[in-house]
């Protein structure tokens, strides 16, 4: 697999640090985010000791920010967007997370370290993967240990894992799953397997529920696959195999999720696919036909299809709007300039029809209120005056300075506002 430069590490650091800055002053979490920024995570980094799930996010983000300078000795960055990359940022308990790094700190990977004088001496090593870590002043400060700092540098195999997916996660079991599969995205599913070994691999051995499968398939692999489905850049399923009488092995299939390519390209497109998916009622198919061509099929020339056919709906007989906005969409069906027009003055015609339904049920109610007695002299000048900066004015484009000179049709409102009063 081909080398992701530092220049694009640096890339995807610029990017995080963007956004966090735009979401900061709305307290916005990363998992409302629109866009996804990815840590290049090497496979033999998945395969953490046993640690829980905010000491994983830890992990994560730590190795997200190192990625862009892999050989610094030290890595220090604010507090702040580093709480923010593991989804932490809405929490002040500072204690906790200095107990949760800790506990990140006992993690550890196994690493062959090559000899370099002699590379048939190879030697097997057992590597924490957080080194020294401290916090001061608002900031945050580690190391990665040098033995792990090649696997940031060039991996010999990694995924391209986003940051607002990896800070998602509600399960450690989701979260441990999820990083391990991404990696055979492109091979359409795991190796098979076996049941114990996989027991093993997601960190569940010891636990009573898992020694039955039953239970294990039910209550850990089955919700996990469902978080995955749900929230991921993945679509996964699981496979069984028998020998004998009983289930043995296990497999996932994995592939892209269409629901995610469209959700990921812009900011705005949840907006977009709740319209499509809700209103329109468009199929998985159809989904990832519109996420394969994004490239051509734009937010706006979405937005533009869907108006159309909106307006094709509401004026004419349509029986499956669905599958004429997917006609429209492959097709470029749009707006010409002479139906714009047309719309646009049956749009003021509503408007204007819409403003003089007010006015005649506004008169409507005046003649309908008992009457009031008129005041006269000083008092009806003050009135008048109160009336015409009113809203019941605004139903006239102008009024005279003088309640003599008003017309049957001022009078009446003035009347319904003296009542109103």
């Amino acid at each position: 697999m081909s080398q992701i430069t530092s220049h694009q590490s640096t890339t995807q650091q610029q990017l995080a640090l963007d956004i966090f800055q735009a979401m900061d002053a709305t307290d916005t979490s990363i998992t409302e985010a629109g866009q996804d920024f990815h840590l290049r995570k090497s496979s033999l980094l998945v395969d953490v000791s046993d640690v829980g799930l905010l000491a994983r996010r830890i992990l994560n983000g730590v190795y997200f920010i190192a990625q862009h300078d892999p050989d610094a000795e030290t890595h220090t960055h604010d507090l702040r967007y580093f709480k923010w990359l593991i989804n932490y940022s809405n929490s002040n308990n500072n204690t906790h997370l200095k107990r949760v790094i800790r506990e990140a700190q006992k993690s550890a990977v196994q690493v062959n370290v090559v000899d370099a004088i002699n590379p048939d001496e190879d030697n097997w090593v057992s590597v924490p993967m957080l080194g020294a870590a401290g916090i001061r002043k608002g900031q945050i400060s580690f190391k990665i240990p040098s033995e792990l700092r090649g696997q940031l540098r060039d991996p010999e195999r990694y995924s391209l894992l986003s940051m607002r997916i990896l800070a998602g996660f509600s399960s450690i079991y989701a979260l441990e799953l999820y990083e391990r599969l991404s990696i055979f995205k492109g091979e359409g599913s795991s190796p098979w397997w076996h049941i114990d070994e996989f027991r093993g691999l997601i960190k569940v051995d010891g636990l009573k529920s898992a020694n039955d499968f039953r239970y294990f398939r039910r209550d850990i692999v089955q919700p996990a696959i469902d978080q995955i489905n749900n929230i991921s850049d993945i679509e996964v399923s699981l496979e069984l195999k028998r020998t004998g009488r009983f289930y043995s092995h296990l497999r996932f299939s994995v592939k892209a999720s269409c629901k995610h390519m469209l959700l990921s390209s812009v900011a705005a497109s949840k907006e977009l696919y709740e319209v499509l998916t809700k209103e329109f009622g468009l199929s998985d198919v159809e989904l990832d036909e519109i996420a394969k061509n994004r490239e051509v099929w734009t937010d706006e020339r979405l937005r533009e299809t869907i108006e159309f056919v909106r307006h094709r709906c509401a004026t004419s007989k349509v029986n499956y709007p669905g599958k004429y906005l997917m006609t429209a969409i492959r097709d470029g069906y749009r707006f010409g300039s002479l139906e714009k027009k047309n719309l646009e003055t049956q749009k003021v015609a509503s408007k204007a029809k819409e403003q003089r339904d007010l006015e005649l049920q506004a008169i409507r109610d005046m003649s309908l209120a008992p009457k009031v007695t008129i005041p006269t002299g000083v008092a009806l000048e003050e009135a008048w005056s109160a009336f015409r900066a009113s809203p019941h004015a605004k139903l006239f484009k102008t009024l005279p300075i003088a309640y003599e000179d008003a017309n049957t049709r001022q009078i009446k409102s003035f009347e319904g506002f003296l009542q109103s009063q």
